[in-house]
């Protein structure tokens, strides 16, 4: 069966956002990075700032037991923003990348879409990672950050993806299992990945 969707789960700083730009441009298919972003704001009538600061991250303690009882007794006041936010994103993510995977090929950066796409003959699952020292210095480098911000950044995006996988897929993020392709970008560079995933894209029957 042909591949009409490519699924990037990343480690932070190892190139996801570039290699799905890079295959986009090669395939002409839709990148769903920053742009889902936009229609999940659009979906849920937020400001877009508030999406991408709740987007694949996990609920607190609190905010788990909060948006139980908010469910469990709808009764209950509105709970604070962050917990409505941050527990309705995923489900709108994945209402509108299913609905567009219907009609046309995808690339889609994180999100839990190994996850999503699990069960789709016509995807192709890949997962990017690097050493942390490169991934310090190319967040160092591309946000204009110290060594040590860069280090804090990586530590809490690392953890907030690991968190929102588990706990709204059940799944662990480094399970090989999940992935069709695994890429160390140590020594591969972004247009060396994309022309390789390319060719087993078109081999398949684009």
């Amino acid at each position: 069966m042909p591949i009409r969707i490519i699924t990037i789960s990343r480690l932070f700083g190892a190139g996801g956002a570039s290699l799905a730009a890079a295959l986009g441009q090669r395939l002409g298919w839709q990148v769903m990075d920053r742009r889902l972003i936009n229609e999940v704001a659009r979906r849920l009538d937020r400001p877009e700032e508030d999406i991408v600061e709740y987007e694949e991250r996990g609920l607190s303690t609190w905010e788990r037991a909060m948006a139980f009882a908010s469910n469990a007794f709808p009764e209950m006041p509105i709970p604070p923003l962050q917990t409505y936010m941050t527990a309705r994103v995923p489900e709108a993510a994945e209402s509108i990348l299913t609905q567009m995977a219907d009609h046309e090929p995808l690339v889609v950066v994180g999100h839990g879409t190994q996850c999503i796409f699990r069960n789709r003959p016509d995807a192709l699952h890949l997962r990017l990672i690097a050493p942390r020292e490169q991934r310090t210095r190319t967040a160092m480098q591309r946000l204009g950050i110290t060594r040590d911000e860069a280090e804090r950044r990586l530590r809490k995006v690392d953890a907030d993806r690991h968190d929102f996988l588990r706990q709204v897929h059940c799944i662990e993020s480094s399970d090989a299992d999940l992935y069709d392709l695994v890429i160390n970008t140590r020594e591969i560079s972004t247009d060396e990945a994309a022309e390789f995933v390319e060719r087993i894209v078109r081999a398949r029957g684009l």
